[in-house]
């Protein structure tokens, strides 16, 4: 999303908004990356202290990989311009938190890991590579797709996503009790 803002922008109308009528979509893009950006430091600190006061990182992380699934659905409508802002800087601040949550899960993951640099370089290159193919893809597909079936594409992604870190999740768990069994017995 971030990295075709700028082009989300450019398809919007802006008429209704004098102020915004009259800057750029590149400015506009700017100054909603800033705060994005400027609220990262403080999402972070008060996610991760919430997180670890409640122990539920799958729930956190899976809630919030819901939310943003949805809130990309709702900007693909032709909302006023109001509410489309709105719910884009909205989106822009659970993406944060999901981004803290999975930061901190790698991080907890290479902590446990025997392999700790191995994880870390994995978590850091996935990453890198999924920001160089979303601005590719994501520019492609919005001209190929259009913005409507982009974004729910999107949210189907992180759907599957989801899917597979509740599988993940309850393969884990089933491990830790089959563990816990062969332990006591």
């Amino acid at each position: 999303m971030k990295s075709t803002l700028s082009n989300w922008i450019e398809m919007r109308d802006f008429s209704a908004l004098s102020l915004l009528s009259s800057i750029s979509a590149a400015t506009l893009t700017g100054i909603l990356l800033t705060l994005k950006l400027a609220a990262d430091p403080f999402l972070g600190y008060w996610v991760g202290r919430f997180r670890d006061i409640r122990q539920s990182r799958t729930e956190w992380l899976t809630g919030s990989i819901t939310v943003v699934g949805i809130l990309f659905v709702i900007i693909a409508f032709h909302l006023h311009t109001i509410v489309w802002l709105s719910t884009l800087i909205f989106l822009f601040l659970v993406s944060s938190i999901v981004t803290t949550l999975l930061d901190a899960d790698a991080a907890q993951y290479a902590a446990d890991s025997s392999n700790k640099h191995y994880v870390v370089f994995s978590y850091s290159m996935t990453v890198d590579i999924g920001a160089a193919l979303g601005l590719f893809l994501g520019v492609t597909l919005l001209s190929v797709l259009g913005d409507a079936a982009l974004n729910v594409g999107a949210a189907l992604l992180l759907v599957l996503c989801e899917f597979v870190l509740l599988r993940v999740k309850k393969r884990d768990r089933k491990s830790e009790i089959l563990s816990d069994v062969d332990n006591h017995t």
